[in-house]
């Protein structure tokens, strides 16, 4: 990538005129980015924590009254 001195935009180096402003652009204001490696990180699986465990209706009127 190229940096253009006037305008400050951020060019691929095949382009010999700044898009943005329509200036020269200038070879030796080259810009390399530095990479990094990061592991992905793991995400865990939100429907795993889900009971799924039948209930009957006396189950569910005590889970009701019991949360009140």
């Amino acid at each position: 990538m190229i940096s253009c001195k006037h305008c400050e935009s951020l060019i691929p180096t095949y382009y010999n005129t700044c898009p943005v402003c329509g200036q020269v652009l200038d070879k030796s204001n080259k810009v390399r980015f530095k990479t990094f490696k990061h592991s992905p990180t793991k995400k865990s699986n939100p429907l795993e924590n889900i009971d799924t465990k039948e209930y009957t209706f006396k189950e569910l009127d005590e889970i009701v009254t019991t949360s009140k």
